[in-house]
């Protein structure tokens, strides 16, 4: 029979290209695959994958470790040298917030002191010496006329003799006294300091503390997020990769099989050499293809044995999933994710710390009033112009000083006007990620769904091309364009419930939503089991 001339048709990896668009964003390896088995070729150089590494081959000849994707999460986040370095912030800033609780509260402090000191006193006696005699004079010469006419001469004798005594009596004195004292003296005291008003300065340092535990907080909840998502993207990268690898195996075992029947065709002189040649290119193709598979498996099981930092390859024996169910309205993402979301948590500590910073540069222009007081332990031995106790109030208010106060409370109003833009900034970026996340998870679960029928489509095609190549009304081309559209599906497949499990990571970890993955995939009604063979 003379074979049948082929039909012109358009490339057959012309639809795959357009269906593995959004893939190639979330896995460049995977969409490389697909289009190696949509298209087969001649490999470039640029196109062929990176040979794996002496410690991807070390795994591969190791015992796979079997995780399923919450132990593989309880293990990234017991390893995370980035997740450790943020939960020491939190307790730092945590550790910072207790310490300044009783900010504006009062000191009380115990000192004590050894002293040696010396003290001289000089004292004038001249003036009071001559005030002495002066007064005395005064006294004798009004002292006859108290006592009656008979006794004033005789008490006039007396006097006079006593006021030509007075100056021999007070000569001796000296015109100046000095005393010099040394001596030692140990001081125990006991001081208290109230402040009664700091202009807000203790509230401002009690917020800016709890601000900054906030920001620690967030900051770990951010990383905590980011590295789930690079495990999902690792981990269902890795199960996408094997399922690319059977598919490209399936492939080649079916084009080895057309190739074995186009040989004995030829041999019965029903098939041109031509038609067996085309038959043998494109098995060649399809084994080309299942090399690249493999060695981009051996990459996926690369990058998560280095996420998890474990020694050999990791068997992932959770499945790519998707759920065929539509999500909740997005509204019910967006009401959480512009709150909880780590960036919105950041933004809004970033707020509360320059409102805090903001009312401490206030205070710097307001008075300072406080309460004091002092005890001495050791009186009996206190210098002399010691109290022995003593309380006070106080107050305090700068006239002039070597900094702007006013430039600098100018300047924390800017950062508190920048911080709550920047919070709006955040909150609007929330709100645009996770609508994106939302329709991308739609989109993937609507196109992981058409495609069931378009499997069953593709395999029928399948069959019946064969049965036409056997009774000879088919071409080699047909079969081998049937073969490549089946699978040209199943690649679209996975990659389709990978970008569903990759944006509904994304989408839950926009909202601040995390913990709901593990339901999601507990109640997903389709999985991609993996399979057991086709190891690299």
């Amino acid at each position: 029979m003379k074979p049948k001339r082929a039909r012109a048709r358009p490339a057959p990896w012309a639809a795959t290209a357009v269906s593995l668009a959004c893939a190639s964003a979330l896995a460049p390896w995977l969409v490389a695959s697909a289009w190696a088995q949509a298209a087969p070729a001649t490999p470039t150089a640029a196109s062929v994958p990176p040979a794996p590494t002496a410690a991807t081959a070390a795994a591969s000849t190791a015992v796979p470790m079997a995780l399923s994707f919450e132990q593989a999460a309880a293990l990234q986040r017991d390893g995370s040298p980035a997740l450790a370095g943020r939960d020491d912030a939190v307790r730092a800033g945590e550790a910072h917030a207790r310490a300044v609780r009783h900010v504006g509260g009062p000191i009380v402090s115990l000192s004590a002191n050894y002293l040696r000191y010396q003290k001289t006193l000089s004292v004038d006696l001249a003036g009071a010496r001559r005030d002495a005699q002066g007064r005395i004079d005064d006294y004798l010469n009004a002292l006859p006329g108290q006592f009656p006419p008979s006794l004033q001469p005789v008490v006039g004798d007396v006097t006079s003799n006593i006021s030509g005594a007075l100056p021999g009596l007070l000569g001796p004195l000296p015109d100046r006294l000095t005393y010099t004292a040394r001596d030692s003296v140990f001081r125990p005291s006991l001081t208290a300091v109230w402040p009664i008003y700091t202009g807000g300065a203790d509230k401002a340092i009690r917020q800016g503390a709890e601000a900054q535990v906030a920001l620690a907080q967030a900051a770990r909840s951010g990383v905590a997020t980011v590295s789930q998502l690079e495990l999902a993207r690792a981990y269902f990268g890795q199960q996408a990769a094997r399922q690319l690898l059977v598919t490209s195996e399936a492939q080649l075992t079916a084009l080895q099989a057309h190739a074995h029947n186009a040989e004995r065709m030829q041999a019965q002189g029903v098939l041109a050499r031509s038609r067996v040649l085309e038959v043998d290119v494109a098995r060649d193709a399809a084994q080309r293809t299942v090399d690249r598979a493999r060695l981009q498996l051996r990459n996926a099981q690369d990058d998560l044995a280095r996420l998890l930092d474990v020694p050999s390859a990791v068997a992932p024996t959770t499945p790519l999933f998707v759920r065929a169910h539509p999500l909740p309205p997005v509204e019910q993402y967006l009401d959480t994710g512009t709150t909880l979301r780590a960036e919105v948590r950041a933004a809004e500590a970033a707020r509360l710390g320059a409102g805090a910073a903001r009312d401490l540069a206030a205070a710097a222009l307001k008075p300072h009033a406080f309460v004091y007081g002092t005890y001495n332990f050791n009186r009996r031995h206190a210098i002399a112009v010691d109290p022995d106790w003593m309380v006070g109030i106080g107050v305090q208010f700068t006239l002039i000083s070597n900094i702007d106060r006013r430039e600098m409370l100018n300047a924390a109003e800017s950062r508190q006007r920048s911080a709550d833009r920047a919070k709006e900034a955040a909150e609007r970026t929330a709100r645009q990620e996770i609508t994106r996340a939302w329709n991308q998870t739609e989109l993937a679960r609507q196109s992981f769904l058409s495609l069931e029928s378009s499997l069953v489509a593709a395999r029928e095609n399948l069959r019946v091309q064969q049965i036409s190549f056997r009774e000879g009304v088919g071409t080699a081309t047909d079969v081998i364009s049937a073969q490549t559209a089946l699978s040209q599906a199943e690649a679209q497949r996975v990659a389709a419930a990978f970008e569903y499990d990759l944006a509904l990571a994304a989408l839950l970890a926009a909202s601040s939503r995390d913990d709901e993955f593990a339901q999601h995939m507990a109640q997903a009604e389709h999985r991609l089991t993996p399979p057991t063979g086709s190891t690299p």
